[in-house]
């Protein structure tokens, strides 16, 4: 399952998309009287509707301020858990402890994404870049997007993550291009390059955090 934490560009709404992979069952989603079959929620905790819909992919490059995860809980389950939780209704919405920064914490848990928020003490800001702060009444979207940044960041770290198999085939790619192998040269050094950006393009097309 892809799960990605989305705030929006005035910092001030946090969203999350999940995503059901290929092989994983779907989730038939009830709003109303009415049922529909879901393979991408959004979630969005707000005082009018429930905050769980059918959605399609987002397009990531229409904004960037989002932080994407893989994990092993599936989509069924994940779907399973939030649409019987208080953070699906509108009438359990509050500004202060019941916001939408609250509910994509709690899709974060449920997804086994662990963020280190300190829940005892926080200084909280309303956007990315304002250094006025204020005490703990509250979790904003600017700082459960930082949160989640500074998780990403450590688990992109791990020298066994994608991300740092990509950084070593990259390294390849360099290496071959830069004829650094004298015993290869013409066209299969041609062809060899190719292989190697071919590969490096596909796994970053599909990078994740294994």
């Amino acid at each position: 399952m892809r799960f990605i934490l989305n705030v929006i560009d005035t910092k001030f709404c946090a969203q999350v998309f999940v995503i059901a992979e290929e092989d994983e069952e779907g989730f038939n989603l009830p709003i109303g009287q009415i049922s529909y079959p879901t393979r991408c929620i959004k979630i969005w905790h707000n005082n009018d509707l429930q905050s769980m819909v059918p959605e399609t992919e987002p397009k990531l490059y229409h904004n960037d301020t989002f932080v994407a995860f893989k994990t092993n809980v599936s989509y069924f389950n994940f779907c399973t858990e939030f649409n019987s939780s208080s953070y699906n209704l509108p009438s359990a919405y509050h500004i202060f402890d019941h916001n939408c920064a609250d509910a994509a914490l709690e899709a974060c848990r449920i997804a086994k994404i662990d963020l280190p928020i300190n829940h005892f003490f926080r200084l909280s800001r309303l956007t990315e870049h304002l250094f006025l702060r204020f005490p703990p009444i509250m979790l904003t979207p600017a700082d459960l997007y930082q949160h989640a940044k500074a998780q990403k960041v450590k688990l992109l770290k791990n020298p066994n993550s994608s991300y740092a198999r990509l950084l070593l085939q990259m390294q390849e790619v360099k290496t071959v291009s830069g004829c650094l192998n004298p015993r290869i040269n013409g066209e299969g050094l041609k062809y060899m390059i190719a292989i190697k950006c071919a590969s490096f393009a596909m796994n970053v097309a599909h990078l994740s955090l294994n």
